[in-house]
């Protein structure tokens, strides 16, 4: 499967075959960079829960692909960007992004709810 940003709030997953569908992820916006799961049962994204927030402000998102419903991924006051999912794992990486820290690699294991890796 692929998916993609279609829109603000919505992703466009297209199936092997070419079937397509559209989930709306309300409530969140500028979605964009898309990490589709090892499973297929959801993506990883950078968005914003706040139309007006700039773009270098953006947070990581898990994105339910069966209904839209979403969750924040980490809580950093600086931007995060980028995320991919590891090919067979529950674990995503992501870049952060601070004036003061620079640019920093983490590594977020889902199943233990926490971080596990920064450089």
């Amino acid at each position: 499967m692929v998916v993609f940003p279609s829109g603000g709030d919505r992703l466009m997953i297209v199936a092997p075959n070419g079937i397509s569908r559209t989930v709306q992820a309300t409530g969140l916006f500028q979605i964009a960079r898309p990490s589709l799961a090892p499973d297929g049962r959801s993506a990883a994204v950078q968005a914003s829960e706040d139309p007006s927030t700039p773009v270098g402000s953006l947070n990581i998102y898990l994105v339910d692909l069966a209904n839209g419903t979403w969750r924040r991924n980490c809580d950093r006051p600086v931007n995060e960007e980028s995320p991919e999912w590891f090919p067979r794992s529950n674990r995503i990486a992501y870049s952060s992004f601070s004036p003061i820290a620079g640019v920093n690699l983490h590594v977020y294991d889902l199943d233990a709810q926490r971080e596990v890796l920064t450089v």
